[in-house]
């Protein structure tokens, strides 16, 4: 335990970030009238706005191919967990996307998927600044 008395006084600075995006309305609308795999390239060529959660996390569509997908993050220390790390659940978030949408690719148009269970073996810790890729696929 600190030797001093610790408070918001003391803390320093305080830090921020803005986030910003459209209604997924939009894209939720259009997604029942396109493939999986027309649907990710809408989103990728900026046809329609990807899910609010990726601008929440900082996580970025990079490719689309059939059965497969891409997604990036560089995770900054606003993600940080109180043992000074990046949270876990942003690693999942990034690993779930990848992989659900390797397998949106696969499915036409007005099929729906989600996941149903997700297990993930953390080897090492991540932290801010280090970029993270996450391929699911073929």
């Amino acid at each position: 335990m600190a030797s001093e008395e610790v408070t918001p006084a003391s803390w320093g600075p305080a830090s921020s970030r803005t986030i910003s995006w459209h209604d997924p309305r939009l894209t939720a609308a259009a997604l029942p009238t396109l493939s999986g795999l027309e649907a990710l390239r809408a989103m990728l060529a900026g046809t329609y706005p990807p899910p609010p959660i990726m601008a929440a996390l900082g996580i970025a569509l990079e490719a689309v191919e059939p059965g497969e997908a891409v997604f990036t993050c560089t995770p900054d220390d606003s993600v940080y967990n109180p043992i000074g790390v990046v949270h876990g659940g942003l690693v999942c978030t990034l690993l779930d996307s990848a992989i659900g949408c390797a397998v949106h690719t696969t499915l036409s148009a007005g099929v729906a998927y989600t996941s149903i269970e997700l297990k993930v073996s953390y080897l090492r810790p991540v932290h801010a600044g280090m970029a993270l890729r996450a391929r699911a696929g073929s």
